[in-house]
């Protein structure tokens, strides 16, 4: 059971982002992607679908923030948004 993919009803998937304050509309629109590609991403199975859904809203949370900096006349610089490694360079 442990190596078999678990495919969300939309239901749960819905419940699980309304506990997140995920909208509905977010919900469905990752269910329908990812259900068209056959529950993949990038040609793996998708193991985990509440870490893919989180993710989903993480980086469309993201793209809002630079929108919303790019109207107010910002400037955006994307080396600004990276994380820092976790290692130095060269190791």
């Amino acid at each position: 059971m442990d190596n078999e993919k678990k495919i969300p009803s939309e239901f749960e998937a819905v419940s699980f982002g309304d506990s997140y304050g995920i909208p509905e509309s977010v919900v469905r629109s990752w269910y329908d992607y990812s259900s068209s590609n056959d529950w993949h991403v990038g040609g793996v199975p998708i193991r985990n679908w509440q870490g893919a859904l989180m993710s989903w809203n993480g980086r469309r949370l993201k793209l809002i923030n630079i929108q919303k900096r790019i109207n107010k006349g910002e400037s955006y610089d994307y080396k600004e948004e990276r994380r820092p490694r976790r290692f130095p360079q060269g190791t």
